[in-house]
């Protein structure tokens, strides 16, 4: 009988699982996975969430992209206008009866620049994509990022790499 109840008081030790946070902005995300699954979570000023992907569906292959965002030219291009035409209604007659028209240009010309000065510079990421080729999830790389950072991040997708491999070689039925 005591043999019984040392069986049944055995709990489990948690293995730790491999972990990796990135932070952008106000916006913390935490990718971290055990033997089947690649956990998402992410916690923001407006947002809190999370996902969780299977291991077995996910490539082992992680690409490395790196772009800037699609509208950073548009923003650019709409601020060298709004800046431009505010000098010209400036020194124009124009100036004298909508005295407040150059101001109001300049304005917007110098939030269209700011704008665009923050999202021209390019930002890289390390993209996860399932068999199929499918987008899932992808990890921001930070431009200033240490050397320990940068370490532990490219630690954290081998590991990846390696969990997606394993899990690839077992069966799973849900």
């Amino acid at each position: 009988m005591n043999d019984l109840s040392n069986r049944n008081n055995i709990t489990r030790l948690s293995q730790e699982k491999p972990q990796f946070e990135t932070h952008y902005l106000k916006q913390s995300t935490r990718f971290e996975f055990d033997e089947r699954y690649l956990y998402e979570s992410w916690n923001s000023k407006y947002s809190t969430g999370s996902k969780h992907y299977l291991l077995h569906d996910l490539s082992p292959k992680l690409a490395l992209w790196r772009h800037r965002e699609e509208n950073s030219v548009h923003k650019l291009k709409w601020g060298l206008f709004f800046t431009l035409s505010a000098i010209i209604v400036w020194f124009s007659i124009y100036n004298a009866k909508l005295p407040l028209l150059a101001p109001v240009l300049l304005t917007s010309g110098l939030l269209f620049l700011g704008f665009a000065l923050f999202s021209i510079k390019p930002k890289s990421w390390t993209y996860i994509y399932d068999d199929d080729g499918n987008y899932v999830s992808s990890i921001r790389i930070n431009q200033n990022e240490t050397d320990n950072i940068r370490q532990n991040r490219e630690n954290f997708q081998n590991l990846l790499i390696i969990a997606i491999e394993k899990a690839k070689q077992k069966e799973y039925y849900e």
